[in-house]
């Protein structure tokens, strides 16, 4: 495996000991990047990875998953159960879904990886039109404004 984290936040400084006192050479933490490149990074991931901390629960989606979908990425999520973004994984069996109380079967799971199908490209791209394209949400957002 091999794991790059793009972004930035409150646990950046930790990430960047751990790589570093860890000496994790599979690792690498490349900062934030422009928002017009993001089409170009996430096109080279596998997999996305996307993590909410502890309590989270109830505060939306990130938008990279919207991302993620729309290039027909399959996501790992770590996080609080029952969030949006579990509910859609399991909804949608479009990635997999994990508690941080979980821990080991987070690991377990990163060490299977090789042997997993991760074809769910069809169905993230399929989800990403036809629930959360521009044209769909502006009309959730219109009937919303003026019903």
């Amino acid at each position: 495996l091999h794991f790059v984290i793009i972004g930035d936040g409150a646990m950046r400084e930790e990430v960047e000991n751990v790589i570093r006192e860890n000496k994790l050479s599979n690792v690498h933490y490349l900062g934030t990047k422009p928002r017009m490149e993001q089409s170009v990074f996430l096109n080279c991931c596998d997999i996305g990875l996307i993590t909410l901390s502890k309590g989270m629960f109830g505060l939306g989606v990130p938008s990279k998953t919207y991302n993620l979908l729309a290039l027909g990425k399959p996501i790992i999520y770590i996080g609080d159960e029952k969030s949006e973004i579990d509910m859609l994984i399991d909804e949608y069996n479009i990635g997999w879904s994990f508690n941080w109380d979980h821990e080991s079967q987070i690991i377990d799971f990163m060490n299977t990886l090789n042997s997993l199908d991760i074809s769910k490209t069809e169905t993230s791209k399929l989800i990403a039109q036809e629930k959360f394209s521009e044209n769909i949400i502006l009309s959730k957002i219109n009937n919303l404004i003026f019903s």
